[in-house]
């Protein structure tokens, strides 16, 4: 991702450049590449199912797998996908060279994986992406079932990966190009490397692997900064001097800085700010802006915030307000049951339960604290980090259930009905969102992609066709909507719903706002009435009467516009 960087800044974004790199890189690591497959095969016949109870795993777990595959083939849906991590990759292509994109605030976040994004785009096309992170799922799903299968037995690993692929949304998000994949793979990397370092005399370069993986995982999304905070508080707690220890921090600390160093170089070269859209107003987030992101109230109590593991595992909800997350109830229901049988753990399975506790109730108490702090923090999605190692800990508890007797009843095989249950649940989750978008008649030719796009975004994608067939000077400035990939470079996205805020804030009339638009290039206003509607009688806490009132003169001033659906496209005349 780095050198897609480098070479997107200062030489350029091209299919060829980029097929010459990939020719390259197959040249100079093919035997690597081979020997990397060899071991995922392996890792496969190590994990092979004989026992029935494992055969149906298998069996439910791949229908999951495929049915998100062929999400993944056909063209982008996913929300986010539309928003930023898509379309930026995208406009970077559309340039010619990565750029600075102000109308996207996210363009700040850290880009490891939409510069592995913009390589697949420019080689494989729009679908490229999302196949890429399906296909890391899947290899997590592996190591983490290879992981768990070493560290307990093969049926706790096939409960391990029924444990994510249970929560509709680690299913769902198989289909997407997202980064949670990305994240829940360098976690578990993280994990394996963090248990060799805490062993008495590990060797130094093991805390180098750590740090790259942490490296790694902050240079997808801020919020996984919790690793390094994770990682500091377990290379203090190790039974040295302090003078080691914190030489041990500073070596940690200095290889993450120099992992993550060239996407804060980025941010600071082009807008001031390192941590752009973070910190302070800088670049096109001024302070209104600013202040209309980043204070969020927090509806989140004290109670919910102890316990957390319930709150977002009990009232989460794919989409929905709070954690907004379907992670399912195998992860909470296990996880206690770790302990129950703890004499009968070797000495080495104690240790791993102690730590991995240990690392999961910290990263409770940071998701806790940072909840307080922002409405958006109590999201699931951003503290994904923590899952692998609660994923570890079920197992565990899956493991310690099969131990257990009560009367003539032996808790293993409820265990089992109760994890299958649930698997089969999402299973009948994922074929009812699958299917009725038609993706599989989509990836077989059978449904073209005009007719699946206009299917599944239905006036979205039809506004934007029309504004893909404006003259090549024309540029439409969006309101209320946020997705602009099937409509960039002419469209510029209201990325966060707060472009109106912004504007009755910063000019004091309607004829003002119209004349800076035209000023700043813009021909036409795209306002999506359905976001706009809800934004007005549902989610106005910001706005006032004004607001609504400037929008009504402006949009008497434009005339009654274009009507494409929900959609509205006035000329700025």
């Amino acid at each position: 991702s780095l050198l897609i960087l480098f070479l997107g800044v200062f030489v350029g974004v091209k299919a060829w450049l980029f097929g010459l790199l990939a020719g390259a890189l197959a040249a100079w690591l093919w035997r690597e590449m081979v020997e990397f497959w060899l071991q995922v095969w392996q890792a496969w016949l190590n994990l092979l199912p004989d026992q029935p109870a494992e055969k149906i795993f298998t069996f439910v777990a791949g229908l999951i797998l495929l049915a998100n595959l062929s999400a993944a083939l056909a063209p982008p849906l996913a929300f986010d996908a539309l928003v930023y991590h898509l379309t930026l990759p995208l406009r970077y292509l559309q340039a010619g060279q990565i750029i600075y994109i102000s109308d996207i605030m996210f363009w700040g976040m850290p880009q490891l994986a939409e510069m592995h994004y913009l390589f697949l785009l420019a080689l494989g096309g729009e679908s490229a992406p999302a196949v890429l992170g399906w296909t890391l799922g899947f290899l997590t799903l592996l190591a983490l079932g290879q992981y768990v299968s070493q560290k307990f037995d093969r049926p706790a690993a096939w409960f391990a990966i029924a444990a994510l692929l249970s929560g509709f949304t680690f299913s769902r998000l198989l289909g997407m190009a997202y980064i949670e994949w990305f994240l829940l793979l360098y976690a578990l990397i993280w994990w394996q490397v963090l248990e060799r370092v805490l062993l008495p005399g590990s060797e130094r370069r093991w805390i180098v692997l750590l740090a790259v993986m942490a490296g790694f995982a902050l240079s997808l999304k801020y919020t996984a900064g919790m690793l390094v905070l994770l990682t500091i508080l377990a290379l203090l707690s190790r039974r040295r001097g302090w003078r080691d220890k914190f030489a041990d921090v500073l070596f940690f600390g200095l290889i993450v800085t120099a992992v993550s160093l060239p996407w804060w170089i980025k941010n600071l070269a082009w807008t001031g700010n390192p941590f752009y859209p973070l910190l302070f107003p800088a670049g096109a987030v001024d302070a209104t802006r600013y202040d209309f992101y980043h204070n969020i109230p927090s509806s989140i109590t004290m109670l919910q915030a102890l316990g957390l593991p319930w709150y977002a595992s009990i009232w989460g909800v794919e989409g929905k307000l709070g954690p907004s997350a379907s992670i399912g109830p195998l992860l909470l229901t296990f996880w206690p049951l770790a302990y129950l049988t703890w004499r009968g753990w070797t000495e080495d399975q104690r240790r791993l339960i102690r730590l991995a506790t240990m690392v999961l109730l910290a990263g409770f108490a940071v998701w806790g604290v940072a909840s307080f702090q922002n409405g958006l923090l109590v999201q699931t999605r951003l503290f994904i980090v923590i899952f692998p190692v609660w994923v570890i800990l079920s197992a565990a508890g899956f493991k310690s259930a099969t131990r257990i007797r009560l009367a003539s009843v032996r808790l293993g095989r409820i265990a089992l009905a109760i994890a299958l249950m649930f698997l089969v649940f999402n299973l009948f989750e994922t074929l009812s969102e699958v299917l009725p978008k038609r993706a599989i008649e989509a990836n077989f030719g059978l449904f073209n992609r005009e007719a699946y796009l206009e299917r599944n975004l239905g006036d979205l994608y039809n506004a934007s066709k029309i504004i893909q067939q404006l003259p090549p000077d024309n540029k439409v400035l969006m309101l209320w909507e946020t997705r602009s990939f099937y409509c960039a470079p002419v469209c510029d996205p209201d990325e966060i719903i707060d472009r109106w805020y912004h504007e009755a804030r910063l000019y004091s009339s309607a004829e003002e706002i119209q004349a800076a638009w035209r000023e700043q290039g813009y021909t036409h206003m795209l306002i999506w009435e359905q976001g706009f509607e809800f934004v007005r009688d549902f989610d106005n806490a910001k706005f006032n009467q004004r607001d609504w009132r400037l929008l009504k003169e402006l949009r008497g001033t434009l005339g009654p516009g274009q009507q494409i659906g929900s959609y509205t496209l006035y000329p700025l005349r």
